[in-house]
């Protein structure tokens, strides 16, 4: 794509960049890590909608990266909220709207008002460690919009009618956490439940949840294949031999009719691995 010399201003913490077709957003370098608590039971929803219009859709895919609500009003309108991470470049078409900055208790949005009836508004800004963006389609009456917009809080999720979270029962993590991880994220897709940890080094730990029959193809090149039965279960672990790689341990097992599978970094040595995968339990 062609572009003009790019055109970086930074107004508080976002850096945008000026393209021929679009603006970059980017409100943080590196992601802002939420506790488990606020992702897993909290939504951010608005408080307002504009006569007729009512949510339809909630699309989770990771509660720290992508959350997606939409909202019709039955008549062709829609208002769509997306939250990501700050971490997360969002390009927002500059080419049907004039770029307005407007500041509402202390919250700087960044808006592009559509100058004709077929497009919509799109407005984008940081709020409680995520970015948020609104778009519209048709074009919606702006004031109408800002009102949502500025309506947008944070939500108990069982208060709010969102239940994504609950519609995958039976929810298993481990109790036993090696020092320096933390939770990070959360998703699910269909049969499929993922949850992310990070650890201070930067490295990542997941553990995979979903309902057999499944194949899983796994990587077995500087892997040591130990397989270990505790209490009844049998673990298929593929541990990482540390002294030629710096790749991931992979464990697979099936337990309470689920299949699980676990990555965890390669300097997580056996016996920490083995606490891990054994205390994984149902927690939800």
């Amino acid at each position: 794509m062609m572009f003009n010399d790019e055109i970086r201003a930074q107004v508080g913490r976002v850096i945008m960049e000026w393209f021929d077709e679009f603006t970059r957003f980017r409100f943080s370098d590196t992601p802002y890590l939420h506790d488990e608590e606020t992702l897993t039971s909290y939504v951010w929803l608005p408080t307002f909608l504009p006569d007729g219009f009512e949510k339809v859709e909630y699309i989770n895919l990771g509660y720290g990266y992508v959350v997606i609500v939409e909202f019709e009003d039955g008549l062709g309108s829609r208002i769509s909220l997306t939250r990501t991470s700050t971490a997360v470049d969002r390009n927002v078409s500059n080419q049907q709207g004039i770029y307005q900055v407007i500041i509402h208790e202390g919250i700087t949005y960044h808006a592009f008002i559509a100058q004709s009836a077929e497009f919509g508004h799109i407005i984008v800004w940081e709020q409680d460690g995520f970015s948020f963006s609104v778009t519209t389609f048709p074009n919606i009456d702006i004031d109408k919009v800002l009102e949502v917009v500025f309506s947008i809080e944070r939500v108990e999720r069982i208060q709010s009618g969102v239940n994504e979270w609950w519609d995958f029962s039976d929810i298993w993590l481990p109790v036993h956490m090696p020092e320096g991880f933390v939770f990070y994220d959360t998703f699910t897709a269909g049969s499929m439940h993922i949850t992310d940890w990070m650890h201070t080094s930067g490295a990542t730990m997941w553990l995979m949840q979903t309902t057999p029959p499944l194949t899983i193809d796994t990587d077995n090149e500087f892997r040591a294949y130990i397989p270990t039965t505790v209490d009844g279960i049998l673990y298929h672990i593929f541990y990482a031999d540390y002294t030629q790689t710096d790749d991931i341990s992979t464990v697979i097992w099936e337990e309470g009719g689920f299949v699980f599978l676990l990555s965890i970094p390669w300097f997580i040595d056996f016996n920490e691995l083995l606490m891990i995968v054994t205390s994984v339990e149902l927690t939800y």
